[in-house]
């Protein structure tokens, strides 16, 4: 572990364990890694450190959750910080609900055609078969129609 990795460690270890009152801490090294041995009530846990950076920039961040999460089931309690204020979210106000525009009440695009229809009907008091629009084929088919040159 490059020295300036393993001090980015033991000051992250440093300051966190500032948060847990009661809980004892060692840094040893075994024959890879180093390991922080963290001791409260009684009950001690060894938590590894990388001894290579991270693939990523969360290193740090990641070897504390573990840390936090060993800490945690020996029954240790973290001290609650005073944080710095925050500001206040400023959400924009609720608009309104504008109503949809439909411009054809049914969807399949027939409505000029239902529309001669019933003039038609209205007309000569015919009675004619209700316009309804072909049934499509499924994509499958048509995938293969369109390999075997087959056009609709």
């Amino acid at each position: 572990m490059s020295t300036s990795l393993a001090r980015e460690y033991d000051e992250a270890v440093e300051r966190e364990m500032r948060s847990w009152p009661g809980v004892c801490y060692e840094i040893t090294a075994s024959a890879k890694h180093r390991r922080v041995v963290v001791s409260y009530g009684g009950q001690a846990r060894p938590v590894s450190m990388p001894s290579t950076p991270s693939d990523s920039r969360y290193g740090v961040r990641n070897f504390l959750g573990d840390l936090r999460r060993a800490l945690r089931d020996l029954g240790a309690v973290r001290e609650q910080q005073e944080r710095s204020a925050r500001r206040e979210k400023h959400y924009a106000p609720a608009r309104p609900a504008s109503p949809p525009v439909i411009t054809d009440p049914r969807p399949d695009g027939l409505a000029e055609l239902r529309d001669l229809y019933a003039r038609m009907q209205a007309a000569n008091d015919c009675a004619a078969p209700e316009v309804v629009a072909p049934p499509r084929r499924s994509l499958t088919k048509r995938f293969f129609d369109w390999l075997n040159g087959v056009r609709p």
